[in-house]
């Protein structure tokens, strides 16, 4: 509006040409939405289901017999209709945690009653094989007091990561049974494992507590070690990314971090990146995976961009998010 009367006719506005090429974006609709008595743990969606893990919190007393509370619920990914709802526990007033990961008609779950990766209230925990269709159970493998790694399956076989017995274990998909585990790695860290292809990533500690830290391949049938190469530095024991033949890993170190790049298939250092880093987040570290493609990980707000190749800094921005940090990224296209 004007900031004063006109003192002559008003000029008609301008006639501002649109290209028909450029439209703006459309606001974001809801589809649909659904609520549960407890918090949501974990989710994931695939072949049209949307598969989500109830609980990781107390429900309190209100809850006793009625609060969404240790379940499994699956939804449809286009109406939101409740499809299935597996019980994981069998009594109220549970604290649970899952992971959640779909691989052709079988949903793999891990559970811990104390919470995923709660290490003061460590209780009985389960990897479960859940049928995706029914919910039905296939197999159930159970820890009686650990907390776990979220788990990854994939080439027949289930991975996770134990804290207190602090041992990587391997399952068959099909059966549940162990097929074999690792143990002889560091102190200060739980395996968080990755399956690719036929191998089993891990990066772990070496030596005492903060010494050094290696990253291993395992062959997923026989656990025989591919390769093992250290990095130095000291880590959370995150999980590694691969993407394009080549993995991904942050190491940490008191002059400062370090994002490397290996060979996914020799193990052989390809680069590392290390500029002058904030606290990089490992929960954020994501490759595209494409020829020519980047690799992005975040420390408080601000973006990184590296070029797959060569690791070269491409860009980093201030994402304006209100005071909050990034806490995942995902890219495409």
């Amino acid at each position: 509006p004007p900031t004063r009367a006109p003192t002559a006719s008003p000029t008609p506005a301008p006639t501002i040409a649109i290209s028909p090429t450029v439209t703006p974006p459309p606001a974001l609709k809801v589809l649909w939405r659904t609520s549960f008595d407890g918090p949501i743990g974990a989710l994931t969606v695939d072949s049209g289901r949307v598969f989500v893990g109830i609980g990781q919190g107390n429900p309190g007393p209100d809850a006793m017999g009625g609060a969404d509370v240790g379940l499994v619920v699956a939804l449809s990914a286009t109406s939101g209709e409740r499809l299935w709802t597996h019980d994981l526990w069998q009594r109220p007033m549970t604290t649970t945690a899952v992971s959640l990961q779909p691989v052709s008609e079988t949903l793999f779950l891990g559970a811990c009653e104390g919470g995923l990766e709660c290490r003061p209230c460590a209780g009985p925990c389960r990897v479960v094989a859940l049928e995706v269709v029914s919910g039905e159970e296939q197999w159930r493998y159970e820890l009686q007091r650990d907390y776990l790694s979220p788990l990854t399956a994939g080439a027949n076989a289930v991975a996770f990561g134990q804290g207190y017995e602090q041992a990587l274990r391997v399952l068959g998909a099909d059966s549940g049974k162990e097929r074999w585990a690792f143990t002889d790695y560091g102190a200060g860290g739980i395996p968080a494992p990755l399956i690719v292809s036929d191998t089993v990533y891990v990066y772990l500690p070496v030596g005492g507590f903060g010494e050094s830290t290696a990253v291993w391949a395992f062959d997923v049938t026989t656990g025989k070690e591919r390769w093992q190469t250290e990095l130095g530095g000291h880590s959370s024991g995150h999980q590694p990314v691969v993407a394009g033949g080549t993995l991904y890993a942050i190491t940490y170190e008191l002059h400062g971090q370090r994002l490397c790049a290996l060979d996914a298939n020799t193990g052989k250092q390809r680069w590392t990146a290390s500029p002058d880093f904030a606290q990089l987040d490992y929960r954020t570290l994501y490759a595209d995976g494409v020829p020519g493609g980047m690799v992005y990980a975040a420390s408080g707000r601000i973006l990184y961009a590296f070029a797959a190749a060569g690791g070269k800094l491409r860009w980093q921005v201030q994402v304006p998010c209100c005071g909050g940090i990034i806490l995942g990224v995902i890219a495409d296209a």
